[in-house]
């Protein structure tokens, strides 16, 4: 899979962190290219939105009417850096999808912890990969969002744990149609 990955003033270790996520993700099947491109946009703007598991911070305009999306990628991301925004307002990440293809707007704030913008990042891949899943004819439910021990990625006992077994048949087939 390939992504176009825009970074907005990011001032993290963001190849660091991608490099990791790319590491996590082949140890569980998939393989994820990125491509990044620089982009600054400023005076980015948010809203708070109410969900079905709470109220959210989320970026307004979303950023995939903004950014150019090339569906020649299989996910577009924006990342961005969270101090730009007055707490306690910093948008969290988000994941829709506004065309065929998901779009993540992921949050990096240079005073998390750095395993957090790993998290964050890792987290809202998973939700792209439920999003490809059901448009490949797999219908899982995403539970990513309770957050359950949600900092043991690795952890079978964990919102990521629970996740990969329901994305199991649709990893296993990306390898039969991708054998090499």
């Amino acid at each position: 899979m390939k992504e176009k990955v825009y970074l907005n003033r990011v001032v993290v270790d963001y190849l660091l962190l991608f490099a990791r996520a790319k590491d996590y993700f082949h140890r569980h099947g998939i393989e994820i290219d990125f491509e990044f491109v620089q982009s600054d946009y400023t005076d980015l703007s948010f809203r708070k939105i109410k969900f079905p598991f709470g109220e959210r911070i989320i970026l307004q305009p979303y950023m995939a009417n903004v950014l150019p999306i090339d569906t020649s990628y299989d996910f577009t991301s924006f990342v961005f850096n969270g101090r730009e925004f007055p707490p306690p307002n910093i948008p969290t990440g988000f994941t829709y999808c506004p065309i065929e293809q998901p779009f993540m707007d992921i949050l990096t704030d240079p005073l998390n912890p750095p395993e957090l913008d790993y998290v964050t990042i890792c987290h809202e891949h998973m939700h792209a990969l439920v999003i490809k899943a059901r448009q490949s004819g797999f219908e899982i439910l995403d539970v990513m969002d309770t957050y359950y021990n949600a900092m043991f990625l690795e952890d079978a006992d964990s919102n990521f744990g629970q996740q990969w077994e329901l994305l199991k048949d649709y990893v296993k087939s990306l390898k039969e149609n991708n054998p090499c």
